[in-house]
């Protein structure tokens, strides 16, 4: 069913919305930073392409072709993210047309869509939710086709792209109980069952994933698995305030009356899904309230925090389509002038805010008027210290080994992204390579603190960044780290501190050290 057509002056109107919000998208490419975990994609893309850990291999992957095809800036390594950020509109009004029916009802999902910031934030950033939430949708799409044709060939479909939505988040097995929910409920799609369909939908899924996961996590051991049922999750009793840090974290990433509609949405259909049994609303529901549940459960009970204000993403894809059908039905004379007020100021709020935040983004002004520290933690500076890092290395002895040394594989990861000086490069903090679950994969890499001793006698650059609020810190933190190096080298010196101003103040700082003649381990911390 695909309704009515949308005239040609919404349609209009319809792409300018979209290609507005792309070319808005693309002054954060251009002038924002990346950050770590994006450049930490990049660098598994370029040097273990298939890895599993911490992330399936899809967003790599991307990297790699972004960075392999334009080179390795600021902006190459978003630049897919960026042209799939015109294709998340694009479905949703596919999806909410084909359930719907409704040109119209498809038009202002679309509207609201582009007004979420989070969904916004998936077509600048190199990050599994953006690919992820395009194949939900996509797969919602093939689904709903699949459901009401009975057709193999749509379920066959349907299958793969589930497949291959694992390979940008693990959390996409989410499908599949939803999938099951929903032809449970209504007798007619429950036949389905018994016939070939949605059987073959999971071997399909099941064939383009399992043969390249299961043999390359077997390979190393299942570290990925590991990570993520015991190293990323660790279960504690029900704490009040971590539940209200991730629900309010959504007022923001969402918008603060989107979200409460979308929550609002996904309470109605409930009830009206149960009463009426509507197809279109046990669909969507299936699609959106379990989900949902998952995630707001598992919230309360595990130890992780602010971590899943993204995760749960695909549950708003339907809750969005519930909402616009939820508010048509709502839509009478006698209430119709306060719900426009409410839905102007929902997209009002939600444009304006995507606005500052491009706007801090790229100039840090709103920071650096309000007195605190850029909400952003982002790779800023980092080109600057990897360009001063190769010109200590071109001052150490010609003729002996060098090497780069970060204080953490992250600054050893960014000067292999930004310096073309092709060293090798070690990192040193334990800390870091646990809380992104890459302790193991570190070593196997050959980048990681043990991996020093293949360069005993080599000089090196030594690094250590200073974020905004830790750079009063520096003195005491200097005279620690020099003792550490002490450990490791027979000579220390410190070369300068690298200042970036960013928004008309000083953000970050990176100390610089001249290190000579590794010592052969084990190698002493120092006091």
């Amino acid at each position: 069913m695909t309704g009515e057509a949308l005239p040609g002056k919404a349609l209009r109107a319809l792409a300018a919305v979209i290609i507005t919000m792309g070319l808005a998208r693309l002054v954060a490419v251009v002038f924002g930073a990346p950050f770590f975990d994006e450049i930490l994609y990049v660098w598994i893309g370029h040097n273990n392409p298939l890895n599993f850990q911490p992330h399936p291999p899809g967003t790599p992957l991307l990297g790699l072709l972004g960075t392999s095809l334009l080179g390795r800036t600021d902006s190459t390594l978003r630049v897919l993210p960026w042209l799939l950020g015109f294709c998340g509109p694009v479905l949703m009004y596919m999806l909410a047309r084909s359930v719907t029916g409704s040109a119209a009802a498809a038009f202002w999902a679309v509207v609201v869509f582009c007004a979420i910031p989070m969904f916004n934030g998936f077509g600048i950033i190199l990050t599994p939710d953006g690919p992820q939430l395009l194949l939900w949708i996509l797969m919602l799409l093939l689904t709903w086709k699949a459901i009401n044709s009975g057709r193999k060939r749509w379920w066959i479909l349907v299958g793969a792209v589930a497949g291959l939505a694992l390979y940008f988040k693990y959390i996409a097995v989410l499908y599949w109980p939803c999938l099951l929910l929903c032809l449970l409920i209504l007798p007619q799609w429950r036949r389905q069952l018994r016939t070939a369909g949605p059987w073959l939908a999971l071997v399909s899924g099941i064939f383009v994933f399992a043969p390249v996961a299961l043999t390359v996590e077997s390979a190393n051991g299942w570290n990925s698995i590991r990570y993520h049922l015991e190293g990323r999750q660790k279960f504690v009793s029900p704490d009040i305030s971590r539940i209200g840090e991730y629900f309010g974290l959504h007022f923001v990433h969402y918008s603060p009356i989107i979200y409460l509609g979308l929550l609002s949405a996904l309470i109605w259909a409930l009830h009206a899904a149960w009463k009426r049994r509507d197809e279109k609303l046990v669909f969507l529901g299936s699609f959106s309230v379990p989900v949902f549940a998952f995630f707001a459960l598992i919230t309360s009970v595990t130890a992780r925090r602010l971590s899943r204000e993204q995760w749960d993403s695909p549950a708003y894809v339907a809750a969005l389509i519930l909402l616009i059908i939820m508010v048509r039905e709502l839509w009478n004379p006698v209430r119709a002038r306060k719900l426009l007020i409410v839905c102007i100021a929902a997209m009002a709020i939600g444009y304006t805010e995507i606005a500052l935040i491009l706007f801090e983004g790229s100039t840090g002004l709103i920071s650096r008027t309000m007195g605190i520290e850029p909400p952003f933690d982002c790779c800023l500076g980092f080109r600057e210290m990897d360009r001063e890092t190769d010109r200590q290395l071109a001052e150490l002895p010609n003729g002996e080994r060098k090497i780069f040394f970060g204080a953490d594989f992250q600054l050893a990861m960014t000067y292999w992204y930004y310096s073309h000086n092709h060293v090798p490069y070690y990192g040193l903090s334990k800390k870091v390579e646990e809380r992104y679950g890459v302790k193991e994969a570190l070593k196997r890499w050959g980048i990681a603190e043990e991996c020093l001793a293949s360069q005993i006698g080599a000089n090196a650059v030594f690094v250590e960044e200073f974020g905004a609020l830790a750079i009063g810190e520096q003195r005491t933190r200097k005279a620690h780290r020099l003792n550490r190096l002490a450990g490791f080298f027979n000579k220390v010196e410190f070369v300068k501190s690298l200042e970036i101003p960013f928004g008309g103040r000083i953000t970050k700082q990176f100390e610089i050290y001249r290190c000579y003649g590794l010592k052969p381990p084990p190698w002493e911390d120092g006091p």
